[in-house]
């Protein structure tokens, strides 16, 4: 699993743990109603316990099942669906790195966040990466737009 620098779980990993969960417990519920509906059958047709001895009739319990099926397939679709969405809401935009520079005798990387804005307010952390390496980290605090009205 994809961890963040603090130990925490990204959102979206929480998110399809839950949603696995969610599915294997759904899976399993559904299993035991299609177990239930099958001893249903069972006692109605080949122990003679008559129609009614499970509180409903074969024919209800059939419909229990299809109903229940039905909605497990559409809480399912809900949970894709949501997952989908939070995915393209939070999909990573790749590293840019600019052209090689120079900084204090060393080579100096540039990156920054979002990817190809230059107006604005940014943050600027340098990050040593080696003896021959420094990173500057630019994140941008205040959009353009919002320093000017």
């Amino acid at each position: 699993m994809a961890k963040t620098l603090l130990g925490e779980q990204h959102p979206l990993q929480k998110l399809r743990k839950r949603y696995i969960t969610g599915s294997i417990v759904l899976l399993i519920l559904g299993i035991l109603v299609f177990a239930w509906n099958l001893l249903v059958a069972f006692g109605v047709y080949y122990l003679n316990l008559g129609y009614r001895w499970a509180f409903l009739s074969i024919d209800e319990w059939m419909y229990v099942g299809w109903t229940v099926f039905i909605v497990f397939i559409f809480i399912e679709i809900i949970f894709f669906a949501h997952y989908y969405a939070q995915a393209q809401k939070h999909k990573e935009t790749p590293m840019v790195f600019q052209p090689q520079q120079m900084f204090k005798g060393r080579k100096l990387l540039v990156y920054t966040y979002p990817k190809g804005v230059s107006g604005g307010v940014f943050s600027k952390t340098h990050v040593k990466i080696d003896d021959e390496t420094i990173l500057n980290v630019r994140i941008q605090i205040i959009p353009e737009r919002e320093l000017w009205p």
